[in-house]
């Protein structure tokens, strides 16, 4: 059993079409695919071996770099904003994600310190007052910051 990384997934319409490149877990003639509350499997087909980019069995999920995946976004319009004005983006979904397999730490802990989860255009959230930083990125970015932020 092995961990690859593909670049999409080149199944049938039943199965869904995953865009990516995203890891999964190949356990012979079936491919896993690990989303945050269960895993998916997909049988494997003669199109999987072209679609491989890269190969990793001795990790867990966890310690894969999954900055290689689709994860990230960097052109998306949501995402985390560290305390420095650093934008992590991802889909307006997978912030837990992102939090999870990309930045190493959880929702609480971010939000505790001070990110940002931004949900797309003028809609933020932020437990603490914004940093100069992350006002800034944010105004250049079309969000409305309250006087109280």
């Amino acid at each position: 059993m092995r961990w690859v990384l593909l670049k999409h997934w080149v199944g049938d319409k039943k199965n869904g079409f995953l865009f990516g490149p995203y890891w999964f877990w190949d356990s012979g003639d079936t491919i896993w695919y690990q989303d945050k509350n269960s895993p998916v499997h997909f049988v494997k087909d003669e199109e999987t071996d072209k679609i491989l980019c890269e190969d990793s069995p001795d990790k867990e999920y966890e310690d894969l770099d999954h900055t290689k995946t689709a994860l990230l976004k960097l052109d998306s319009e949501a995402g985390w904003l560290d305390r420095s004005g650093r934008f992590y983006g991802c889909s307006s979904y997978e912030h837990d994600t992102v939090a999870w397999l990309i930045l190493h730490e959880s929702v609480a802990v971010l939000e505790e310190a001070g990110w940002v989860r931004i949900y797309g255009i003028d809609e933020h959230y932020c437990s603490k007052r914004l940093s100069p930083e992350q006002r800034n990125w944010l105004s250049k970015h079309g969000h409305a910051i309250e006087l109280e932020e």
